[in-house]
């Protein structure tokens, strides 16, 4: 055995009579290294475990003040993370038998094999808390949520959603559905309709829920907790005016669907009904005219919806037929002005609703 190995034996020897608390006057400690080193040279090992058990026992009986703690620099080969190792003795020893001395001591258990080249040695809390805190972290990686909007190729009551992740700055698969295609998709949804925003697989149905949703994660929303509640409100008056009675089945007219002329049904149906609403917002942007949307002062989700509500009466229907109302009208050109919405407008194809 070269010098290296016998010192790095000597080195272990003494970490495990430290460990199980034996203490050795320096002349005996190496006499008793000798014996067990030449033991083992020799591969006596029940000699070997007679003179470690014999050793132990002296040891840990013995009335020297032993250290009350043990420093030795370490190998470089076993410099992992520090270059010292600081091993607790362990207060008593309670058991002893021939094949493991065992030791249980607050929350670590040593295990001792009666060869002495296999004993195992547990850091201490301390160093314990040490290592774990030089550990390298892995960093976490975080993909951004994939969305998913299914609607049919209109317009309809999808549009806004689709300005609003184009606003956002949010990638989304934009899943084009058609009259043979629906009937696979429909049992999927949660309602049965569309549209249908896909968040990580997880599906949210109704056009204003995804829209509020949307407008709350990217902040599209209010300054506080009244305003949202005033966005709210008026997003609920669009809702009702969708579902007024003229304007909820003129998308059918302008799809053929319902049989009825366009340019009558949009005079004697849509307009009349549109009177009862259009007031309403015009009064919105009229009080916070110095900003130009609905409320606070910046573009909210609510404004997207609002503005693609109106819009469509005058790409579907007549173009003067919000002259009477100059703020929605300012409110529009404002809106789809916005770099994300007018680049999708201009190069968005042509539809019937």
């Amino acid at each position: 055995m070269s010098s290296s190995e016998q010192t790095r034996y000597r080195s272990h020897f003494r970490r495990m009579c430290f460990t199980v608390g034996a203490h050795f006057p320096g002349y005996l400690e190496e006499l008793i290294f000798w014996i067990v080193f030449e033991a083992k040279m020799n591969s006596h090992n029940s000699l070997l475990s007679i003179v470690f058990v014999f050793a132990v026992l002296f040891g840990a009986f013995s009335t020297a003040e032993p250290e009350t703690e043990y420093r030795e620099e370490m190998p470089a080969d076993e410099r992992h993370y520090f270059p010292q190792m600081r091993w607790q003795r362990p207060a008593m020893l309670p058991y002893l038998c021939s094949q493991t001395l065992l030791n249980t001591t607050f929350d670590r258990v040593i295990c001792i094999t009666a060869n002495v080249t296999e004993m195992v040695l547990v850091p201490d809390a301390s160093t314990n808390a040490k290592m774990n805190s030089l550990k390298p972290e892995v960093p976490k990686i975080q993909r951004p949520p994939v969305y998913k909007l299914y609607y049919f190729t209109g317009r309809g009551r999808g549009e806004h959603i689709r300005h609003i992740l184009r606003v956002a700055g949010v990638p989304f698969d934009d899943v084009i559905l058609t009259p043979e295609s629906w009937p696979q998709y429909k049992d999927d949804m949660p309602l049965g309709q569309v549209p249908v925003l896909e968040v990580d697989g997880i599906k949210i149905a109704q056009s204003v829920a995804i829209a509020r949703f949307l407008g709350h994660k990217f902040q599209l929303d209010g300054r506080n907790e009244v305003e949202n509640a005033q966005l709210d409100m008026i997003a609920d008056l669009i809702s009702d005016a969708l579902n007024a009675d003229g304007i909820k089945q003129w998308p059918y007219v302008l799809l053929g669907v319902i049989k009825e002329d366009k340019v009558e049904y949009f005079k004697e149906r849509v307009e009349p009904a549109l009177t009862a609403f259009a007031p309403l917002i015009e009064k919105f942007l009229a009080n916070n005219n110095k900003y130009g949307v609905l409320i606070g002062d910046k573009e909210t989700w609510v404004d997207i919806f609002v503005a693609e509500f109106f819009s469509k009466f005058i790409d579907f229907g007549r173009e003067d037929c919000l002259n009477a109302y100059p703020h929605i009208l300012a409110h529009i050109r404002r809106i789809h002005s916005l770099p994300p919405i007018r680049d999708h407008i201009r190069n968005r194809l042509p539809t019937l609703a």
